[in-house]
C-alpha cells in the first residue's frame, strides 16, 4: 500500500490500482458524474446486458446480436479438472458460459477443484487458439495464488504449454497477453477471454459461509460491475454454487447471485427474456403490425432482439 510522499514509479500494478480506486472514490463524491451512452468493449451484447440493466439502469445503448440465441443447450457440470478437454470448445461457442464445479470444497479462501479445472481450461484454450488473450480473476487473493500454483504445475510438466507461453511473451513484449488477478485488482484490464473463479462454496461439512470477503465491503457491487465487463469476446464463469443455493439479504451478494442466474441462463440457451433480471415491456403496436404483415407473407419473425433500448425486430 502506498503512503504519502511515495513515488508510484516502482509501484506494482496492484498498488497503482489501489491508489487509482481511492482517488476515483474521493473525487467522485465532489465532482459531477458523466456516463458513456454506448458500450464499446464487448463484441456480444450479452456480455454487457447484465451490467446495463443492474448498474446503469439500461442507459447504455448496445448493438443487438445478429444471431438468434440457440435454445436448450446442455448444462456444463465439471466432475474432474481434466474435463476441461471436453468443455473448452463451449467457451468459443458461447459469449457467456457457466461451468458448474460439482463437489468442490471451499476452505480458507481456497477452492482447489476450481483452481485445477481453470488451469486445465487455460491449457486447452492456449493450445487451441494462440491469438486470444486470456485473463483469470479469482474472488480472493488466496484463490489467485492457488490458480497460479495449478498453472505452474501444468507448465512444469507440459512442454507444449511452455512453448505457447514463450511465443506469447515474444509476441507481446509490451502487452500482458495472459493475467491472473484477484477481484480487487482487475480495474483497467480487459482480455478477449475472461475466466472468473467465484471461489466460494460449501466446506467439507457442506456448510456455506456467505462472508464473501471484498463483496461484503461497501464498494462490493462496484467491483462486480468492473469484473463483469472485462471480456471482449467470451466470459467464462466457473462456480461451485448455483444461484438458488445462495440465500441472503446482503445486497452485494444478491447481485452476484443474480449474475450467476443470468450466466447460467445464457449458457444453457434459455430465453433470457424470461429472466426477471432483464424483463422488458412488449414491443410497441407498430412493431407488432409489421410482424403480423411479414408473418402473413411466410417469414419467420423474432421480436425484441437486443437487451438495451436499442432494438432490432
Amino acid at each position: 500500500m502506498l503512503t504519502a510522499g511515495q513515488t508510484t514509479f516502482f509501484a506494482t500494478k496492484e498498488e497503482q490500482q489501489t491508489l487509482s480506486v481511492s482517488l476515483l472514490d474521493s473525487f467522485g463524491k465532489q465532482l459531477p458524474n458523466y456516463y458513456l451512452n454506448w458500450h464499446y468493449r464487448s463484441i456480444d451484447e450479452s456480455l454487457i446486458a447484465f451490467n446495463n440493466q443492474v448498474f446503469y439502469k439500461n442507459s447504455l445503448l448496445t448493438l443487438p446480436n445478429n444471431k438468434i440465441i440457440q435454445h436448450n443447450k446442455e448444462k456444463i457440470v465439471v466432475k474432474y479438472p481434466n474435463q476441461a478437454f471436453q468443455f473448452y470448445q463451449s467457451v468459443y461457442k458461447n459469449p457467456l458460459s457457466f461451468h458448474y464445479v460439482a463437489s468442490a470444497v471451499y476452505q480458507n479462501g481456497i477452492n482447489t477443484k476450481e483452481a485445477e479445472y481453470i488451469a486445465q481450461l487455460v491449457k486447452q484454450l492456449l493450445l487451441y487458439n494462440k491469438q486470444m488473450s486470456i485473463g483469470v480473476v479469482a474472488f480472493s487473493i488466496e484463490q489467485k495464488n492457488e490458480i497460479q500454483r495449478a498453472l505452474n504445475a501444468i507448465d512444469f510438466f507440459d512442454k507444449n504449454i511452455n512453448e505457447v507461453l514463450e511465443v506469447k511473451k515474444y509476441r507481446y513484449k509490451n502487452y500482458e497477453d495472459f493475467m491472473v488477478r484477484n477481484l480487487e485488482n482487475v480495474q483497467g484490464d480487459e482480455k478477449d477471454i475472461i475466466i472468473v473463479s467465484t471461489t466460494y462454496g460449501f466446506d467439507a461439512e457442506r456448510q456455506l459461509n456467505l462472508n464473501l470477503g471484498p463483496l461484503n465491503k461497501e464498494n462490493g457491487t462496484k467491483r462486480l460491475n468492473v469484473l463483469f465487463s472485462r471480456a471482449r469476446k467470451h466470459m467464462v464463469v466457473v462456480s461451485s454454487l448455483y444461484s438458488n443455493e445462495i440465500q441472503t439479504e446482503n445486497k452485494n451478494i444478491n447481485t452476484l447471485k443474480s449474475y450467476l442466474h443470468y450466466a447460467q441462463t445464457i449458457s444453457e440457451g434459455k430465453n433470457v427474456f424470461n429472466n426477471e433480471i432483464l424483463k422488458k415491456e412488449a414491443v410497441q403496436f407498430l412493431s407488432k403490425s409489421i410482424k403480423n404483415q411479414l408473418t402473413n407473407r411466410g417469414y419467420d419473425i423474432e421480436e425484441n432482439i437486443g437487451f438495451s433500448n436499442f432494438k432490432c425486430h
